[in-house]
Formats: structure tokens, C-alpha cells, sequence
């Protein structure tokens, strides 16, 4: 999806890596890129991070051919959301390194960005909110009740994903997804209009009896295992969680979440896109392996049954690649699918049927009109009128004028 030979190219895109997707206001996709560079690989002129491509493309019927760029923050050279410099030790020019986005949310025309400001993947200093109000052509932060040091929650929000509900609470998954590889996860929640204001975050947590809010975050994974990225989605009604599992072993997987966000995690249907495997053994099975694999981002109009997920690749023993690569998924089995959408003939019929079975209860002659409604559209559709109108008769229901 990026890299030489695809579309990012032409927006001075060469090496990068995540791709957070999220539909904004002006109806356009948005795809939000960590550690940029002009050529492809690490390193090199063009370090800018986060940046943001745009997209048109919206369905699986889209992405069947892989996705398209149309766009990007800054025209045709995608710039640096706002600007800052990339520092190095010893520390005299702004002091970090790096904003790595961690998820974007979008409510009513804002756009929010939470991002994690770093000397090194090692080194967090602090985490902060930043918003649009523009589809994400300028940039403002979201004041001192949106930032804090890296250890606020004993890290657990270090990096985060959120998702508006249906219920009128927006969910807020954290953890410390650049210490020691990953962490376990805690799952908070808030007002939408609370979400710059982290004070207002509440924390769901088990007291030894059962689980609540307004508690101490409690792990919610099983133990022993670590998650670095995350991402929290409503896909088709039913909520899912993409995220990179790295212990027990190293692959992204996507949960289901039957029950939404307060789902026990650990009975979760889960389903695995991609997992590591040695460098030279991907060739060998190159649609379910990818080696140094992270990230896990679904594209926006994605459905349970064709869920594209955006996964990177960065070999740290050359630099390249350092890429975004589009999967296919098919989320577990046991994520019921919404009931299908009928055709127009299949309506039409249905209501045949219908106007049919209220003429014989309301006591009409249904001896000449035939049991099935026929084939063409108009000629079921006339066959209904005239059950209606037998209908309107018995009941008295005056048909003047139509």
C-alpha cells in the first residue's frame, strides 16, 4: 500500500509505517502515517511524523485491488500535521524526537488524534490530544487536560484506541505499547464531550466480586499477555478489536467483542490476519506470515466478512522494508453477520403475500388471485394493488383519487 510502485509515492511518501484509517466529516477517508521518509526505508531527508493521506475509496469493493491515495495534508508533498523539529541528544531543540499517532476519533465535525511524544521507542516522555476542525488540514492542541507524562496510569495510556458507542459513551482502550514490547490492556470510557479532559476518563476494574465502572483499571486480557498496537472499531453493529499480540508470540489478531467493550476478552472469537515468522521463511506462506509485523488497522466501510486491515513491516536489520501492507480478513464465524439486505423483488413479493393474508382475515375473496405473485416486478406489484384495493374495500377505507 505504500512504498515504491504505489500511490503514496507521489506525496513524497517513501518508508513509513502504521496507517490509522477513520472516515472524517467531509465523507473522505483519512490513513495517518507514524515516522515518514522520503525514500524507502528508515532514515534519510523527509522525516516527518504524523502525516495524513485521503482517500476516496470506502468498500471492500474499493480495496479489492488494493487501496489508493487521492490526497494528502500538505497537497502534493504530505507534510508534518504541525510543526516541531526531530531533535536529537543532546536534547537542545524542542527535546523528543517524535509524535507517534496512536488513533484518531471522530465526533460530530472534530477530529481527535492522540499521540505519544518520544526521544526514542524506548523513551516516552509525555502523551498528548491534538484536534481538527477542518478534515485534518490544521492542527491544535488540546490544552494541559488532554496531556499527560508517560507514566499517568501507571503507563496504561501510553498508547490508546477509542470508539464512539452506540449508547452515547465513547470506549477508550490504553496500554503501554512501547515498554518492553507491549503490556496488557485497560479499558476506560467517557463523554464525547469529556474526551480532551482525561481527568474525566473512567476506569472499569473487578473488585474481587464483579467488574464496574468508576473502579481502578483491572487488566482485561488473560495474564502473560502483552498487546502493543490496538485498534478499537464498530464494524456492521458488532465491535472488534485489531491489535498486535506480541506474547505469548507475535501476530495481529482481531477479536470479537459480542458483548462490546466489556466483553471478557479472553472468551472473545478470535481470528488471527497475519503472524511472524523469520525473515527467510515468509516466502513460504506469504497470505498468513509477515516478518517483524505490527500495527493492525481496518479501513473504513469494511465488513465482517471482508475486513481490510492495514499491517507494517519494518526489518530493523536493513531499514527495508518499512511499509504498510493491505490484508483481507474474514472475522470468527461466530460474529453474527447482519441479516441481509432483501432486493426489490423480494420486498414486492413479501408484500403480495402480505396484502393477501389481511384480505382473507378481513373476510375478501382471495379465490382468483394466485397463491405466489408473479415473476416480473410490475406484475406482482399490480397483483398486490389489487389485493390492497379488495383490502380497502371489505374495511371501508376510501381509495377516491389513488
Amino acid at each position: 500500500m505504500t512504498g515504491p510502485n504505489t500511490s503514496s509515492t507521489q506525496y513524497g511518501v517513501g518508508g513509513t509505517d502504521l496507517g490509522i484509517a477513520r472516515s472524517l466529516p467531509n465523507g473522505s477517508q483519512a490513513v495517518v502515517l507514524g515516522d515518514t521518509f522520503d525514500q524507502a526505508g528508515v532514515g534519510g531527508p523527509g522525516w516527518r511524523s504524523p502525516v495524513m493521506l485521503f482517500t476516496n475509496e470506502k468498500s471492500p469493493a474499493d480495496y479489492a485491488n488494493g487501496l489508493t491515495f487521492h490526497g494528502a495534508v500538505g497537497g502534493s508533498y504530505a507534510r508534518q500535521l504541525w510543526p516541531y523539529t526531530h531533535d536529537r541528544y543532546p536534547w537542545t531543540n524542542g527535546g523528543f524526537a517524535t509524535v507517534l499517532p496512536s488513533d484518531l476519533l471522530v465526533i460530530g465535525s472534530r477530529i481527535y488524534l492522540f499521540v505519544t511524544i518520544c526521544r526514542s521507542l524506548s523513551e516516552v516522555l509525555w502523551t498528548e490530544i491534538q484536534y481538527s476542525d477542518d478534515n485534518g488540514q490544521s492542527w491544535h492542541h488540546a490544552g494541559p487536560a488532554g496531556q499527560r507524562d508517560w507514566h499517568h496510569e501507571g503507563a496504561f495510556q501510553m498508547g490508546i484506541t477509542w470508539e464512539m458507542g452506540t449508547d452515547g459513551w465513547v470506549y477508550i482502550m490504553g496500554n503501554k505499547w512501547l515498554v518492553d514490547g507491549g503490556s496488557n490492556v485497560h479499558l476506560y470510557r467517557c463523554r464525547p464531550n469529556e474526551v480532551a479532559d482525561r481527568s474525566k476518563w473512567s476506569g472499569w476494574g473487578w473488585n474481587g466480586t464483579d467488574w464496574g465502572w468508576n473502579r481502578a483499571c483491572s487488566d482485561i486480557f488473560p495474564a502473560g499477555t502483552k498487546v502493543r498496537e490496538m485498534n478499537l472499531r464498530s464494524v456492521q453493529g458488532q465491535w472488534l478489536l485489531t491489535y498486535t499480540q506480541t506474547a505469548p508470540d507475535i501476530r495481529v489478531n482481531v477479536k470479537g467483542l459480542r458483548n462490546g467493550p466489556t466483553s471478557h476478552i479472553g472468551d472473545a472469537p478470535t481470528t488471527t490476519v497475519v503472524r511472524h515468522v523469520d525473515h527467510d521463511q515468509e516466502h513460504l506462506d506469504r497470505n498468513n506470515t509477515l516478518a517483524q509485523c505490527y500495527g493492525g488497522y481496518v479501513l473504513a466501510g469494511s465488513t465482517l466478512d471482508e475486513l481490510y486491515v492495514l499491517v507494517s513491516q519494518w526489518d530493523t536489520r536493513d531499514g527495508w522494508p518499512y511499509q504498510v501492507n493491505l490484508y483481507r480478513h474474514t472475522v470468527h464465524a461466530d460474529i453474527p453477520r447482519p441479516a441481509p439486505v432483501p432486493t426489490l423483488d423480494q420486498v414486492v413479493d413479501e408484500n403480495y403475500l402480505l396484502s393477501r393474508s389481511v384480505l382473507a382475515k378481513v373476510g375478501g375473496n382471495v379465490a382468483d388471485l394466485p397463491t405466489t405473485p408473479a415473476v416480473e416486478t410490475l406484475d406482482a406489484a399490480r397483483q398486490t394493488n389489487t389485493a390492497l384495493r379488495r383490502v380497502a374495500g371489505v374495511v371501508g377505507a376510501g381509495t377516491a383519487g389513488i
